[in-house]
């Protein structure tokens, strides 16, 4: 169901892609919103199942500091770095939640496996 709700949330507004990065054991998101609008928030949820997302009111995170890219490129999108907290649980599943203007999107989910590992989940269905 949270993939029906992430699908048509895609369709009417914004999406954003996701690049993750790893440097001496921390996480980066690399975040790209595919509209020029300035991104106000980022909050991260974190569940143990990706069913759970659809009902969630669990921020782990609110208000996450988020750092925009100042680089000379000729992307059409602005991008932002999001630190991922070291301190999230080992298997549960994570979705950064984009706020531009007034309205907001969900990046792709990631999930953070037992060694601690943080890897983007290709397809919703594999971790189910």
């Amino acid at each position: 169901m949270i993939c029906l709700f992430i699908f048509l949330s895609r369709i009417f507004s914004f999406e954003v892609s996701l690049n993750l990065e790893s440097k001496d054991g921390y996480f980066t998101a690399i975040i790209i919103p595919q509209t020029r609008k300035i991104v106000r928030e980022v909050e991260i949820m974190v569940e143990s199942s990706m069913d759970l997302f659809e009902s969630s009111t669990n921020i782990f995170k609110k208000s996450c500091q988020f750092v925009k890219e100042i680089e000379n490129r000729q992307d059409k999108y602005a991008s932002y770095k999001v630190i991922i907290p070291s301190n999230i649980p080992s298997n549960k599943y994570i979705v950064l939640v984009v706020y531009c203007g007034n309205q907001y999107v969900y990046a792709p989910p990631l999930y953070k496996n037992d060694d601690g590992e943080i890897v983007e989940v290709k397809n919703f269905n594999d971790k189910k």
